[in-house]
């Protein structure tokens, strides 16, 4: 079984920096289309979103879609990455 690599707190960090100063359009989805869902946490790879954040996202607000964004910066500063990207040997030749 392949796991996904999970998005990193500086990729997370800087995509929720762009979108919480966004004030005139629609909060976009923090979907990256890296989904898996991490059974030791509960939070998919990829946005660090739970599945009831997933399936509540279009019913949200803009204000429940900017908090949605906070908890993902601090749960992937907080959570470690239980499948961490795999290592890829280096070739010589």
């Amino acid at each position: 079984m392949s796991t996904t690599a999970p998005s990193s707190h500086a990729e997370i960090a800087a995509r929720a920096h762009a979108v919480l100063a966004m004030h005139d359009t629609p909060v976009p989805s923090p979907c990256v289309t890296r989904c898996q869902i991490d059974p030791a946490n509960g939070y998919c790879r990829g946005c660090w979103r739970s599945l009831q954040e997933i399936t509540a996202w279009q019913s949200l607000d803009d204000a429940g879609k900017r908090h949605i964004w906070r908890e993902t910066v601090n749960r992937s500063a907080l959570l470690p990455a239980t499948h961490p990207a795999p290592q890829v040997a280096s070739r010589r030749f």
